[in-house]
């Protein structure tokens, strides 16, 4: 009897034993899984943040398209909710940063639209008028065979080289952004404002374009030959003249908005950079914490594995 008695309590214990290793067995696996699991949560987060979010803003502050604003905004947005699947402590970290750069994106950086694209626009329209002008003159001087047409010829190709240095030094003021490159720029158009000058003051050459008014003109649609048809005429020269020095005179104007475009895209660019890699800062230094997690769930599993071992032997 007492034999019978101490045989079912060996296969009781022996019973407890094994649901104590299979537990063991399981609650091991579980927990090691665990690292594993917040190793990849914390790569999904860092490549998608690269990729969805700074690529996005990039783009955007390079183009404008309203698209790549949204797409990073959703991609923020994805960031935040996957942030939750983190322990507390870990994302405690992130936070911060993310939601800086989720206010930035949806207020600052929105409104950074506007100063996408091409920021000298303006700038090469009126330099690319300008040579028309001057190629209007040349025409103009070439119609003719006085001697006053050739003294328009030096101050001509004068004035096409002093825009051609203009538009040198304008792009290097805007490719490098230092404003200490204006200074050539502000010479080059004082060479050619001098040049402008000089044409202005060369005699006209009496090459005369007649230009009908209105009353003429209705006149010639109704077919009213026989009535004096009154007519203006105006020497070919006076125009681009014109023309030419209006450009240079609404040039500076010009330059100053575009050198302060320059500046606020270069602004808003550095800031967009900052909050970029405050966030990266941020994941990088939780690389780190979360290998060393890793470890820290390894040695505990074992020491109980451990201990559960040597308490059934």
């Amino acid at each position: 009897m007492r034999l019978k008695s101490l045989t079912t309590l060996n296969t009781f214990l022996l019973i407890a034993i094994c649901l104590a290793l299979g537990l063991t067995l399981w609650w091991s696996e579980r927990e090691l899984q665990r690292p594993y699991q917040l190793m990849d949560r914390y790569l999904g987060l860092s490549q998608r943040f690269e990729h969805q979010v700074a690529g996005n803003v990039r783009d955007y502050l390079a183009g404008g398209n309203a698209l790549r604003h949204s797409a990073a905004m959703q991609a923020l947005d994805g960031l935040a909710t996957d942030l939750t699947a983190l322990p507390s402590q870990f994302a405690d970290r992130l936070r911060p940063s993310l939601e800086q750069l989720n206010h930035f994106t949806a207020t600052e950086l929105l409104a950074a639209g506007k100063l996408a694209g091409d920021p000298q626009g303006l700038l090469l329209q009126a330099e690319r008028e300008m040579a028309g002008t001057l190629s209007r003159l040349h025409q103009y001087a070439a119609q003719t065979t006085q001697v006053a047409a050739s003294r328009y010829q030096t101050p001509l190709f004068e004035a096409g080289r002093q825009l051609l240095r203009l538009s040198h030094a304008r792009g290097k003021l805007v490719s490098s952004g230092q404003d200490e490159l204006a200074a050539d720029v502000e010479q080059a158009l004082q060479a050619l404002s001098k040049e402008a000058a000089r044409l202005d003051s060369l005699p006209l050459l009496d090459i005369t374009s007649e230009q009908r008014t209105g009353a003429s003109a209705f006149a010639a649609l109704l077919d009213l030959g026989d009535q004096q048809q009154e007519q203006v005429s105006e020497d070919q020269g006076v125009a681009p003249k014109r023309e030419l020095l209006s450009l240079i005179k609404r040039y500076p104007a010009e330059l100053q908005r575009t050198r302060e475009l320059i500046r606020q895209r270069s602004e808003l660019m550095a800031s967009s950079e900052q909050k970029i890699a405050a966030l990266q800062r941020a994941l990088a230094e939780l690389e780190p914490v979360i290998r060393a997690e890793h470890g820290r769930i390894q040695v505990e599993v074992r020491l109980i594995q451990g201990t559960i071992c040597a308490a059934t032997c």
